[in-house]
């Protein structure tokens, strides 16, 4: 059953109906990996996290190092902080083996 809930403008938090149950976790209010124990506040989240991330090698790489992570802000922060002389860009290693 979903609640639609319009929002008023100027409407305190404890005023509005709760969200649906599925939107939340159960007791300790985060949803669990099956397969790694991390943990989502909420479900959506998970749902990313176990098709996108879950298993996969790190993705993006520094161009100047061995540094691989699976988010390409990342890298780009390592560039600025570890390289701050060098042009900041990130390699897409799926990309690359796509491009080959």
């Amino acid at each position: 059953m979903k609640i639609r809930v319009d929002y008023v403008p100027g409407t305190a938090p404890q005023q509005l109906p709760s969200h649906p149950k599925d939107v939340h976790a159960q007791s300790d209010g985060r949803f669990q990996c099956p397969r790694c124990n991390t943990s989502f506040t909420r479900k959506n989240n998970l749902h990313n996290h176990l098709k996108f991330q879950c298993g996969q090698q790190p993705r993006f790489n520094c161009p100047y190092c061995e540094y691989r992570t699976k988010h390409s802000p990342n890298v780009r922060t390592h560039v600025r902080r570890l390289h701050p002389s060098q042009q900041v860009y990130v390699i897409d290693v799926l990309l690359h083996k796509n491009l080959l």
